[in-house]
């Protein structure tokens, strides 16, 4: 078992993102194998490979609270006034963000349960508010052939503009912000931890 391994089982998540990005520095392809029997010509991602991938991406809750501060998204200091919709009569407003258009009464929600309408102001709940953040090789995500061998680092939000009877985000994206833990993570940041696992 390799350093690297044993961290792993023993919670050391840090140690294994370090280890993830110090792997992909030298163009080497992450597998169930210790890093200096991995050859990027031969060495595809495997079953094993992906499993390995998808335990840490489970492994995501206990990383994130050491990304960022606990963020409380009610709180006025990160609420920001949401981009692309439009003001209607009766302090109503129409959001542009996506194909639904959802006309919005004042001190309601649009459909995805994300942006509010605060007297003809809309308003966004999630900025800077991620639930979740992560380090993936990029093969996990809908880039199978595009640079294989290196990583992604992806971020979400709660709440969702669709309601998919299958999908696999369902604990997050079919919620309000209110009610998953989020973290305080401004755009400085997110840019930070990125070029750090880069």
């Amino acid at each position: 078992m390799s350093v690297t391994e044993s961290s792993f089982r023993n919670g050391s998540i840090a140690a294994l993102l370090d280890w993830a990005k110090s792997t992909h520095q030298k163009g080497e392809v992450l597998s169930a194998k210790p890093p200096h029997e991995v050859n990027m010509v031969s060495q595809a991602m495997n079953r094993r490979s992906f499993c390995k991938h998808c335990a840490m991406t489970m492994a995501a809750p206990f990383v994130v609270p050491l990304l960022g501060r606990s963020a409380d998204s009610r709180s006025p200091a990160r609420t920001v006034e949401a981009r692309y919709y439009e003001r209607l009569p009766n302090k109503k407003v129409r959001c542009n963000l996506c194909p639904r258009r959802c006309v919005v009464e004042p001190a309601k929600r649009g459909f995805c349960e994300v942006r509010e309408n605060r007297g003809g102001t809309y308003y966004t709940l999630v900025h800077s508010r991620p639930c979740t953040a992560n380090v993936d090789p990029i093969e996990k995500k809908p880039f199978f052939h595009f640079l294989p061998g290196t990583s992604a680092f992806s971020l979400a939000t709660v709440g969702c503009n669709v309601d998919c009877m299958f999908c696999q985000n369902w604990q997050i994206s079919q919620i309000r912000p209110e009610e998953a833990p989020s973290y305080d993570m401004p755009p400085e940041e997110v840019v930070r931890l990125a070029q750090r696992y880069d």
